[in-house]
């Protein structure tokens, strides 16, 4: 991260968040407090139907996770999830950096959909189709 890098002498053009622009790129705000990153995770409760609260680090998201009211089965699906969307924001993040074009912001949720679909039905004892996942995961009987 660009401010552990600046604390340790690296001379940078920014220390800003190069998804956003507009607040000190370190891990909390990249995963949480980043726009594109609540704009994530207010998708992916729109898709299982979760109340979503602004969340600032992983401490705070841990606590929200531990009140959902869901079978340990499908919290393990939703905890595997959201773990796809931070190697996803951090994915994306290293591609704005690193790659000469830039990449697109429109496709991060449906990269996340599609990627943890492949993990859980590649993970998980029975089969359910696509379909069901995009309508409504958390009713998979697993």
């Amino acid at each position: 991260m660009r401010y552990n890098l600046s604390r340790r002498g690296v001379a940078l053009d920014s220390v800003l968040c190069p998804i956003c622009d507009s607040d000190v790129e370190e891990i909390q705000h990249v995963m949480f407090r980043c726009d594109m990153a609540q704009l994530v995770f207010r998708k992916i409760c729109r898709w299982w139907d979760l109340d979503w609260q602004d969340l600032s680090s992983f401490s705070n998201w841990k606590v929200w996770f531990s009140s959902i009211r869901l079978s340990s089965s499908i919290k393990s699906i939703l905890e595997g999830i959201f773990c796809v969307a931070w190697w996803r924001i951090w994915m994306f993040q290293n591609q704005l950096i690193f790659d000469k074009s830039p990449p697109r912001h429109s496709v991060i949720f449906d990269d996340i959909v599609s990627f943890s679909f492949n993990w859980c039905s590649s993970r998980c004892n029975r089969v359910f189709s696509w379909e069901h996942w995009l309508k409504n995961p958390h009713l998979i009987s697993l």
